[in-house]
């Protein structure tokens, strides 16, 4: 028997919110955020210098009117990359409640005229399709396990926005759920076709 299995979720989770909360700092641009003590990001850069450098470049490209919308925004990485290159309004969207409280403290400590633009909400995003608990991994991301036996609380990305017209771009990073945030936003998609960016990630059949 996994000596997890003995200690009580609640305790588990603060002692996981406790290690994640040892925080260092990365920079990006211009900024200094703060990132979970064993964020991967910075180590991938080291090895691989052109990982995840892509989207600030492709922001500098976008109409500068339209929303930015940032799904499993973590600790807002990529939004303080992108908003350094272009003039956007930006939505994070983040359900977990280890990330979200570092994703409001690096969005606080910016620049006021970089803050402004900036929209943040504790969601976790999808058709319903799906339900399940978020779970986090030893290099500081989260993914949904699937259990049928758990309520859906996703919400549609088409209710999320107030406005399904004005949408430059959509980045999902969500574990392999990517494709279910999308099918969420069938407004959006057809009002605004929007840039997509994903991360694909297919672990399980259904995926």
């Amino acid at each position: 028997m996994k000596i997890s299995y003995l200690i009580p979720p609640i305790i588990s989770l603060g002692f996981r919110k406790m290690i994640l909360l040892s925080r260092r700092s990365y920079s990006i641009g211009k900024y200094k955020i703060r990132v979970p003590k064993n964020f991967a990001l910075p180590d991938y850069q080291k090895k691989h210098r052109l990982y995840d450098r892509f989207l600030p470049f492709l922001a500098e490209q976008l109409n500068a009117e339209g929303l930015v919308i940032d799904v499993g925004a973590n600790v807002g990485d990529t939004t303080v990359a992108l908003l350094q290159k272009c003039e956007n309004p930006f939505l994070c969207l983040e359900p977990s409640d280890l990330f979200f409280p570092i994703l409001e403290a690096n969005i606080k400590m910016l620049d006021p005229e970089d803050r402004a633009r900036v929209q943040l909400k504790k969601a976790l995003v999808g058709s319903g399709s799906v339900s399940g608990e978020l779970s986090h991994d030893s290099i500081g991301t989260a993914t949904l396990k699937v259990s049928k036996n758990s309520p859906s609380s996703h919400l549609p990305l088409d209710e999320i926005v107030d406005d399904n017209s004005k949408v430059s771009l959509i980045k999902v990073d969500t574990d392999g759920f990517d494709y279910d945030v999308l099918s969420s936003a069938p407004n959006i998609l057809e009002k605004s076709e929007p840039i997509l960016f994903w991360e694909n990630v297919i672990q399980e059949e259904f995926q």
